[in-house]
């Protein structure tokens, strides 16, 4: 089963096997409003029911890391995109944190990646 991953030369990545897309990645792009910098963020990841666990979210996100050198990650919970107006997709499910742990301990994502975008320190919780 050879996965090939495409992506649009701005912020989706979408995965396939033969001419069946089974999965897609899609990277908030983030610009500071005072300094202008761009940073990306995991935005809404998702594999086919019958693709999961064979490693296509693994590699859509290696992709966008080869890409974007750094993909970050919210440690902030859905209340917190809530009460701050966020309507992206950048809070993880239980499955979204469950691989992002992994790939921290497989050192795909570094831990470093994975912070509060509203700068609020959640490292306690």
């Amino acid at each position: 089963m050879a996965v090939i991953i495409k992506f649009d030369d701005d912020s989706y990545f979408q995965a396939y096997i033969g001419n069946n897309e089974v999965g897609t990645l899609d990277i908030l792009i983030d610009e500071d409003e005072f300094s202008g910098e761009i940073s990306y963020w995991l935005n809404g990841i998702y594999v086919n029911k019958e693709f999961q666990r064979q490693g296509i979210a693994t590699e859509l996100i290696k992709k966008a890391i080869d890409e974007f050198e750094e993909v970050f990650v919210s440690s902030a919970s859905q209340w917190e995109h809530k009460q701050n107006g966020d309507t992206s997709a950048r809070e993880l499910c239980d499955d979204g944190a469950d691989l992002v742990n992994k790939l921290i301990e497989r050192k795909i994502i570094k831990k470093e990646w994975m912070i509060n975008p509203f700068g609020e320190d959640t490292s306690d919780y």
